[in-house]
């Protein structure tokens, strides 16, 4: 038998959450493949305390290869909003294969109480933005965030845990369909072309 290690329990390099720099005046918030560990709320929430009012915010996406989670994608984009708004429409298909009724509903992403940033905010993605990266990138896009940079990687679907039931073995499987809240698919979402130069 031959054990592998899994991608979902491999530790990262050691890198903290976010790395934060300013450039050309904006503020830089680079995210180090981190958008599924709670921490990132905490070291996100103190990058966006050092914001000026009204100085620009650079969102980088583009090493996010590991996903994330919705919990972190929504505390992150509730600092760029001052009321509900839709991010990401989601879909299930296996509902509607089992039923024959299908079942699609509309993700919003809620203010956080004494955490806003009124000023601009532009998103560098890349083919390293997967997953929840994507998501984010969708999700920005959605409320009016300028989205910059190269193709993401086109993930299809959101994972899934699934139990077989004999084994009891543990499989992820993509599972839910995600689309823009246009009803572009998120794999086929393109970001204005960009050169990071």
């Amino acid at each position: 038998m031959v054990e592998l290690p899994s991608l979902y329990s491999m530790r990262r390099e050691e890198r903290p959450p976010v790395t934060v720099t300013e450039q050309h005046g904006s503020l830089v918030i680079r995210f180090n493949d981190a958008l599924g560990e709670t921490a990132t709320i905490a070291a996100f929430d103190a990058a966006m305390a050092g914001v000026r009012p009204g100085q620009p915010v650079v969102i980088d996406l583009t090493d996010t290869p590991g996903g994330g989670n919705t919990t972190v994608a929504r505390a992150i984009l509730g600092w760029f909003v001052d009321r509900p708004r839709a991010y990401q429409v989601h879909s299930l298909p296996a509902e509607q294969l089992a039923t024959g009724i299908p079942r699609q509903w509309i993700e919003q992403v809620l203010p956080r109480a004494g955490k806003h940033h009124a000023g601009p905010v532009r998103v560098l993605v890349g083919r390293w933005t997967g997953s929840m990266g994507e998501g984010l990138a969708i999700g920005f896009d959605a409320i009016g965030a300028e989205v910059t940079g190269q193709r993401m990687a086109g993930l299809l679907r959101a994972i899934y845990d699934h139990r077989l039931e004999h084994s009891g073995l543990v499989i992820k499987l993509p599972t839910e369909r995600l689309m823009h809240v246009d009803g572009t698919p998120r794999e086929q979402f393109v970001p204005d072309v960009a050169d990071r130069q």
